[in-house]
């Protein structure tokens, strides 16, 4: 029987993935979606699972990488943003 990853463990591993792909730092993702470099410990601990981001964040993760809030949560494997969506 096969376990099914959780949607944190799957958005954990595909911020990770994201931000590696663009060589980005926690320092830089911080920055950019929370404002501050001082904040990087927060991207930290959503990479290493310990905490899920408030959905406002999640929303702004999306837009920093260009993806749809269901590719980070797993939804699905496509990471195009639907155009058009409201």
């Amino acid at each position: 029987m096969f376990e099914t990853a959780t949607p944190r463990a799957i958005f954990s591993q595909r911020l990770r993935t994201l931000r590696s792909e663009r060589e980005l730092s926690t320092f830089a993702v911080a920055e950019g979606i929370l404002g501050s470099r001082d904040r990087a410990s927060e991207v930290t601990k959503w990479e290493s699972g310990k905490h899920f981001p408030a959905p406002e964040n999640l929303v702004k993760i999306a837009d920093f990488f260009s993806c749809s809030t269901d590719y980070l949560l797993g939804v699905t494997d496509d990471r195009q943003t639907v155009k058009g969506a409201a």
